[in-house]
């Protein structure tokens, strides 16, 4: 069985029983974080992909009523000897630009079931899992 047939548009804080939540991967097309210009590598403002990988049994206590798990990348800069203080995260954690923030509706990571509650597996007999939540940056 393929992972497409399992694919749903979500809100932030919804966690579908028998799908999985399609992560926006438009975002990094409006960041600038493509193929086609080489993920920013070239022109000094690299983009970089980070996952919450297969968290199955955590699930994170926050304070705050938000959607977002707070991330935030600390680079220093070994030419200009400072810390490079200009990132960009996508998505943003909502109640602060100046960090990234993991989607909650991907923690903890599961895997897929179909109606009967039963896990599914592709067309190689493995289990399909929740894609794991991702927050892209770049350095601008």
């Amino acid at each position: 069985m393929s992972r497409a047939s399992f694919v749903k548009q979500c809100t932030p804080l919804e966690k579908s029983p028998h799908s999985w939540c399609e992560f926006p991967l438009k975002m990094f097309d409006d960041a600038g974080c493509t193929a086609l210009n080489r993920y920013g590598f070239e022109s000094g403002e690299p983009c970089l992909l980070f996952e919450l990988k297969l968290q199955t049994t955590w699930t994170p206590k926050l304070t705050q009523n938000v959607t977002t798990l707070p991330f935030k990348c600390d680079a220093y800069d070994h030419l200009a000897m400072r810390m490079n203080t200009n990132v960009k995260y996508f998505p943003q954690f909502e109640t602060n630009p100046q960090y990234g923030g993991f989607t909650l509706n991907k923690v903890p990571s599961r895997a897929i079931s179909d109606k009967d509650g039963r896990d599914v597996s592709d067309e190689n007999g493995e289990t399909l899992y929740d894609q794991p939540p991702l927050v892209g940056l770049s350095f601008i």
